[in-house]
């Protein structure tokens, strides 16, 4: 025989608030027995086994992070939960409600962490920034010394060509001289030497 479960039992079973229950009716009617569907106007839900079965079959599809069209689609294929579950006893529900609080304050250290290291991350991307701004300005200024030495290298190159080239013109000017001294050197010597030997 079928009995009949409120949402308050139907949240407990499933282990998810009342709200979440209504949502699902609303998603789910279609798969809900004509009872909760047409209820009346303020009347609490009252749920047999079968929308027990819906209602599993939901809460294992999200868990398993199904979204409700996929939910639906499974429902439309026949997929039912295996079993039921228990109602949970006074103990099984202060234990959970005491596991639910460790979580929460899990939640807000982590937030807390996460707050402060994206706090230090941005403070240490302003000080990267800042040292990057500096080191570019000092790369720039480097830069702009290399040019002005290569600049003078390169001028100081030219002024050595030149004066390498000035330098092959003077010896080649000192050998044409030499030259000239050695030629004028002997035809003055033949002279000499003719004019010694005339009468």
């Amino acid at each position: 025989m079928s009995m009949s479960h409120t949402t308050g039992d139907v949240a407990k079973r499933l282990d998810v608030t009342t709200a979440t229950i209504r949502k699902w009716v609303q998603v789910y009617e279609g798969y809900l027995s004509d009872k909760v569907v047409n209820k009346r106007a303020n009347a609490a839900h009252k749920f047999n086994d079968n929308d027990l079965v819906i209602f599993a079959t939901v809460a294992d599809g999200r868990e398993k992070g199904f979204t409700h069209d996929q939910i639906k689609g499974l429902l439309d294929q026949g997929t039912r939960a295996d079993e039921i579950p228990e109602l949970p006893s006074e103990d099984e529900i202060e234990a959970r409600q005491a596991i639910e609080l460790v979580p929460i304050a899990e939640r807000d250290n982590a937030l807390q962490l996460a707050e402060r290291l994206q706090s230090e991350l941005n403070r240490s991307i302003e000080r990267w920034q800042d040292d990057t701004s500096k080191l570019q300005g000092e790369i720039n200024r480097l830069e702009r010394e290399l040019g002005t030495a290569q600049g003078k290298l390169e001028h100081l190159e030219r002024e050595r060509t030149d004066f390498d080239r000035r330098r092959i013109e003077v010896n080649r000017l000192w050998i044409a001289l030499i030259a000239v001294a050695i030629a004028a050197a002997i035809v003055l010597a033949v002279v000499v030497t003719i004019l010694l030997q005339s009468p």
